[in-house]
């Protein structure tokens, strides 16, 4: 538990950054370059991206017994701990930005609920292994990339 108390303190240093980065948005922005909410915004991209790519991968070692149960749901609850932080920020950030950045926060948002969707599924599947479980991981696991693609500009 320590580790994870680390990892935790870790990521809302992380997120305390960011916020403290976009803060002066609504201040700042009239007339002036946009490169620190476009820096938030495509770190935020690039995570929920890796999240679900991570989620994917954590699926395939588990199927292949690389990892136990217990880690991958030790694993799957850090994923969904970090994208709930996540979530919040961006959250907390959205009725500082314009509106069409707020569009964007939206669906960055739909997509980290999607990938926190995915991951409870693979931890339920881990606890279980039955098919059910697995159908359910398989049918979050497709929900997410036509979202993803939209926010990511992937055609």
């Amino acid at each position: 538990m320590h580790g994870r108390a680390r990892f935790r303190r870790k990521v809302l240093s992380i997120l305390g950054i960011l916020c403290l980065l976009t803060c002066g948005f609504s201040s700042a922005r009239a007339g002036t370059d946009d490169s620190q909410l476009q820096a938030v915004g495509s770190l935020a991209a690039a995570h929920v991206y890796t999240s679900y790519g991570y989620v994917g991968v954590m699926a395939d070692a588990f199927v292949a017994k690389s990892f136990s149960a217990e880690q991958v749901v030790n694993l799957m609850t850090e994923v969904t701990d970090m994208i709930n932080l996540n979530m919040e920020s961006l959250r907390k950030v959205r009725p500082t930005v314009a509106p069409e950045d707020q569009v964007f926060i939206d669906q960055l948002i739909r997509v980290y609920e999607l990938v926190n969707c995915e991951a409870r599924a693979l931890a339920d599947f881990a606890r279980t292994e039955k098919p059910e479980h697995a159908a359910e991981f398989e049918k979050a696991r497709t929900a997410v990339w036509p979202h993803l693609k939209q926010v990511l500009g992937i055609d």
